[in-house]
């Protein structure tokens, strides 16, 4: 028997494999991309739109980085789709991970904190203990972007913020 002919029915089964799930990694594959590219038009038109309006620019990086991440998310679950894997139970576990995130964190809070109750406003000058003052650029949920009065942008934790602002 020929060593080319005892390699046949491996090749056959690999051939076989590779056809099943190479179309589904394929689609998968182009439901991540497109999910990827319309998250970014998406967030693009968001943020232009935002600036046109009178909406604070406080919120503006905000509302932009939850639309993206939303339709990101919407584009990952349906690729997992693809192979079999409940969408249910992927929110499921995205949805008890993001609580045990955002309980175990306590900058989310801090910067929600930030957000909510609006002690300061992108463009204020904000001073803080040691090297912590300068003016506001954005605030996120974890760090707030400041420039100092020699031109250095600083992020410091929102829970550094917050325990100075209370």
């Amino acid at each position: 028997m020929d060593p080319i002919d005892k390699l046949r029915p491996t090749y056959d089964t690999i051939s076989a494999i590779a056809v099943t799930y190479g179309v589904d990694l394929l689609v998968a594959i182009i439901i991540v991309a497109v999910g990827w590219w319309i998250s970014n038009t998406v967030a693009n038109a968001l943020r232009r739109t935002l600036a046109r309006t009178n909406v604070d620019a406080t919120l503006t990086p905000i509302l932009v980085s939850l639309a993206m991440w939303a339709i990101r998310v919407v584009a990952i679950v349906a690729a997992l789709g693809k192979f079999g894997i409940a969408a249910a139970s992927i929110l499921t576990v995205l949805g008890a991970a993001g609580l045990a995130i955002g309980l175990a964190l306590q900058n989310i809070a801090a910067g929600l904190m930030l957000l909510l109750l609006r002690p300061f406003r992108v463009g204020d000058y904000i001073e803080g203990i040691g090297t912590t003052a300068g003016t506001v650029n954005e605030i996120g949920l974890f760090t707030t972007r400041l420039t100092k009065a020699n031109g250095v942008i600083m992020y410091v934790p929102n829970s550094t913020i917050w325990a100075r602002t209370r």
